[in-house]
């Protein structure tokens, strides 16, 4: 997410972007530190937990209220 992130202000801001030897850049004006990050996916609710297949109850315990 970082790296789209990057790639998207440096879309929005060339300006902003420093480009040295290689493939080395340098963002002016903006810090994609731990606590962006975990504010930005905290904002769009993303979640990073994997959804798994197990059903909550067993067919057993559902049985009845079929």
């Amino acid at each position: 997410m970082i790296r789209h992130a990057k790639q998207i202000y440096e879309e929005l801001h060339p300006d902003r972007v420093v480009r040295y030897e290689g493939s080395k850049r340098s963002y002016l004006g903006f810090r994609f530190s731990n606590g962006w990050y975990r504010g930005f996916r905290q904002r769009y609710s993303i979640s990073l937990r994997c959804s798994t297949k197990r059903a909550q109850k067993s067919p057993e315990q559902l049985e009845p209220i079929l």
